[in-house]
Formats: C-alpha cells, structure tokens, sequence
C-alpha cells in the first residue's frame, strides 16, 4: 500500500533523504505539518462546527504550550530511539519563537513535532498515530459547550 509521503515524492522515489539524517528542524518542519492536520481531520470529524470555530479549537491544540505539556507527558513512553529524535528537536537550535511562546515551552514543541517528522518521514503511520492521539488525550483540551458533537 502506498504511503501519503510516497504518493508525494512520486519521480523522487528512492532518492529521498532518509529521516534520520534529516536536520531536527527539517524533521520539526514537517511534524508541525502532519500533526496539525491530523488535529484539524480529527476536530472537523467530531464537531459539526463552521470553519472559524474549527480553527479556534485547532489553534488550542497545536500551540507550543499544548504541545509542550504533551511532550513531557509522553517522554516516558517512548523508545530509546524516539527519545533521542526527541532530543536532538528539543536541542535543535532555533532563530525565533512565537511571541506566546516561552523558550522552553517552544524548545519541547519543537522536539514534539520533530518526532512526528520523523516517524512520517519514516512511514512509522501506526506508531505515529498512536503518539499523536496520546497527546491529544495528555493536552487534555476541552471545547466550549456550544460546539456540537457531529451527528450523521
């Protein structure tokens, strides 16, 4: 079965850089990416809302903060080779942050989403998935009464 990513890099097949020798923020990149879709499929599947308080929901969940406490809590659940992905984002050298965001908040959003590269980039999609819905459950974000849950 064809990946998303394979589907992308069509003609480039075969000549793609593998994840691990990516920059940490090459990885961060593309993590920021991949998860904020991964919010925005979820948050449109469950609420029968209009786009703009879709975004507001997204928006709280793919903040640095929401990812920097999704971070810690995940850290012990990950394998030796996860966390020293993990590591070389939380370490990775950045020239700017969010005017919202502290430095070490960032620092852990940034090691969050450069795991999530990483794993896309190495067609890990079930482990991925499985690291992402967790961190939705650990930001523990709740929406606003009125936002109702989709009915079919």
């Amino acid at each position: 079965m064809e990946t998303f990513r394979t589907l992308c890099r069509g003609e480039t097949e075969g000549r793609a850089a593998p994840p691990e020798r990516l920059n940490p923020l090459v990885l961060a990149y593309v993590g920021d990416a991949v998860f904020e879709l991964f919010v925005r499929t979820v948050l449109a599947d469950e609420h029968d809302a209009k786009a703009h308080a879709l975004h507001v929901m997204s928006s709280r969940r793919v903040r640095a903060g929401a990812q920097a406490a999704a971070a810690r809590g995940l850290f012990d659940e990950l394998s030796e080779e996860e966390r020293a992905v993990f590591l070389r984002g939380r370490n990775a050298k950045t020239h700017s942050a969010p005017r919202h965001a502290e430095s070490g908040e960032y620092s852990y959003a940034t090691a969050l989403e450069c795991l999530f590269g990483y794993l896309y980039l190495a067609d890990r999609q079930e482990r991925l998935m499985q690291l992402m819905r967790r961190a939705l459950e650990i930001e523990n974000i709740t929406d606003p009464e009125e936002q109702k849950t989709f009915r079919a």
